[in-house]
């Protein structure tokens, strides 16, 4: 099974096209962020801003350790 599907077919699609220059994609939950909304919460890790869709999503990853480079 492919990972998105055409909406022409009439099948379920399971994964989203790419965001675009004013979203960003929520490391944790995986749900679309709009850059431009004022509440949306921001992290730097390791020279890198993540965003997040909730403050319970930045919260999970702050506590989460970074991953050590392979």
């Amino acid at each position: 099974m492919s990972e998105t599907t055409s909406l022409d077919d009439g099948r379920i699609t399971f994964g989203a096209p790419e965001p675009n220059e004013n979203e960003a994609t929520d490391p944790v939950c995986g749900r679309r962020v709009d850059l431009s909304a004022a509440f949306a919460p921001k992290l730097e890790r390791d020279g890198k801003t993540y965003c997040f869709c909730s403050n319970s999503c930045r919260a999970l990853f702050e506590s989460t350790p970074p991953a050590s480079p392979g």
